[in-house]
């Protein structure tokens, strides 16, 4: 299996808004596949630079809120949905989201 790349991406929405953002895939057509099915049309798609390094505390505060949430009863897609939403940084955003669509999509996690 292929590793995932950060991809940055700006595309259109189907009323012509103008959107941005980051996500993770494997490569440029997957990246590509994933817009489309957001029902998003692709303006633009770069490879990010893998300059990003994933820190243990993050990682420790990400699966504490994660864990709050799941505690108070939300699903694990949704959980992983508000994540991306709220983190602060563009990589983890482009992870749990990622994570969140396979999951919603019923992608196995092997």
């Amino acid at each position: 299996m292929a590793a995932n790349q950060l991809w940055r991406w700006r595309a259109l929405t189907k009323e012509g808004e103008l959107r941005s953002g980051t996500l993770w895939a494997t490569d440029r057509t997957a990246a590509f596949t994933r817009l489309m099915r957001s029902d998003l049309h692709p303006l633009a798609l770069t490879r990010c630079a893998q300059r990003h390094r994933w820190r243990p505390h993050h990682c420790c505060e990400m699966f504490r809120q994660l864990a709050t949430l799941l505690q108070a009863g939300l699903t694990l897609s949704h959980s992983l949905q508000m994540l991306a939403e709220q983190h602060p940084l563009k990589p983890w955003q482009a992870l749990l989201q990622s994570i969140a669509d396979e999951l919603s999509e019923g992608s196995p996690f092997f």
